[in-house]
């Protein structure tokens, strides 16, 4: 009970084995002579299962059982919703024994003919027989259930791999207790060790190089595109842009839907300025994945840029009902706002966004950002002397802070006090001439 519970620490597909571990319990159990010390263990096990799932979760905030469920559930999940006969399919067929080969060549294609030997001995009914047939059944039965859910095949290999060691151990035990002559056993066990380095050796040496590893990955079947995006972002995150958005447009030669590759390819379409091409895939990536915000906001800014705040609303007012913690959706909704004029609502999101900016004042009440950024959004509000109090306060801070100078400055214009914010616009002009906002300035510098 405790190396079960030891494996599952280590790696949550572990919880695999527990079938194999209640064969052990039950089996006592149902002996008088060890059942009174096999209730013990039982409960002894359990209750450090639920002190250690108690402890994690206080320290944390990491919940193990629940963990292992929601990853039992996502890997045994069945299918992919966009492939709704895959488990019946050649392709899941194909992705079994394509994970038995990667996991190894003596893993379950060891197991199976060992078991298959163990069940027709007169001793098949011994408990070590018994334990080792679930233990390796339940991950052969695991590894088949083990659908093309929404953590992809491949991610459900690498849950599953540890199987192999399951698979290697059961038939280990059944050679060495079925094979009686110890040469024979030997040469058997000599011949799968060099069996096995044979397929680990080249499977370390193309990992060990990321270069070798990328001309793999590119030959990998994970299907519905997702293969090409996985280089794609590889190409992307080291700025090799046109290889990346090559192979965006591969992902969609294989699978037309794939959301990742239309909003990807947007975004290169975005950073060039190609705002209207980059509009259709936004929306067609939304229309795909209606669950993702970062494409709707994606697609809400894009909407800005082309003059459509009208259209871009109703995708921000989705994202803020459903992830009001996160600032840039309000930020975004309050610009669309300004951009229609609907002042009325403007209001709100800007108290919101103060309930932001005096969270971060409070943990720095001196800094000139956190300063800055409150004022702005008091003046926002028509709380203007509150706002010239935290611009003073973000001067204090830096006395050549560029936002505090400007925005006090403009603040004091637009209350009608332009003797006092002369000094201070003057003084931003003559520190940066350059900035977008000094001829601006100038012009209010007249008398």
């Amino acid at each position: 009970g405790l190396a079960l519970l030891l494996a599952v620490a280590l790696h949550l597909s572990a919880a695999v084995l527990l079938p194999s571990f209640v064969v052990i319990v039950v089996w006592a159990l149902a002996v008088k002579r060890t059942r009174a010390r096999a209730l013990r263990d039982t409960i002894i096990c359990a209750a450090i299962l639920v002190a250690v799932n108690q402890t994690t979760a206080s320290l944390s905030g990491y919940n193990l059982l629940g963990s292992l469920f929601d990853v039992s559930g996502r890997a045994l999940g069945g299918s992919d919703a966009r492939l709704p006969n895959y488990m019946f399919s050649s392709m899941h067929l194909r992705d079994f024994f394509n994970e038995q080969f990667l996991i190894g060549p003596l893993g379950l294609f060891l197991f199976l003919p060992a078991a298959v030997a163990a069940l027709r001995r007169p001793d098949r009914k011994s408990l070590p027989t018994v334990f080792f047939l679930v233990a390796g059944g339940s991950y052969l039965a695991a590894s088949w259930m083990a659908g093309d859910s929404n953590l992809g095949y491949a991610r459900n290999w690498d849950l599953l791999a540890p199987g192999g060691i399951c698979f290697t151990a059961a038939a280990l035990f059944f050679l060495v207790k079925h094979v009686p002559q110890p040469p024979r056993a030997s040469r058997l066990l000599a011949f799968g060790l060099i069996f096995s380095v044979l397929h680990t050796a080249p499977w370390v040496w193309i990992n060990h190089d990321e270069s070798l590893a990328l001309e793999r990955t590119k030959t990998l079947p994970l299907g519905m595109g997702r293969t090409e995006v996985v280089v794609a972002n590889w190409y992307r995150e080291r700025g090799r842009m046109a290889e990346a958005a090559d192979w965006f447009r591969r992902a969609l030669a294989v699978n037309p839907n794939n959301a990742s590759a239309y909003a990807y390819l947007a975004m290169f379409l975005t950073q060039e300025g190609r705002h209207a091409e980059s509009l259709a895939l936004y929306k067609r990536a939304v229309e795909l994945r209606p669950d993702k915000p970062e494409y709707r906001n994606n697609y809400a800014l894009t909407l800005l840029e082309l003059g459509k705040p009208g259209e871009a609303i109703p995708h921000l007012r989705w994202m803020t009902d459903r992830y009001p913690d996160r600032e840039k959706y309000w930020w975004s909704l309050a610009e669309a706002l300004t951009k229609l004029g609907r002042t009325e609502n403007l209001d709100q999101v800007h108290l919101r966004l103060l309930r932001f900016a005096e969270k971060r004042l409070a943990a720095d009440p001196a800094g000139e950002q956190t300063n800055v950024e409150a004022g702005i959004l008091l003046a926002l509000l028509n709380r203007d002397e509150e706002a010239l109090l935290l611009y003073d306060r973000a001067l204090e801070a830096n006395p050549q802070s560029i936002a505090g100078l400007f925005n006090k400055g403009s603040l004091l214009i637009r209350m009608g006090r332009p003797e006092e914010a002369r000094p201070l616009l003057d003084r931003f002009v003559k520190l940066y001439p350059d900035h977008p906002n000094a001829s601006w300035a100038r012009r209010h510098l007249q008398p």
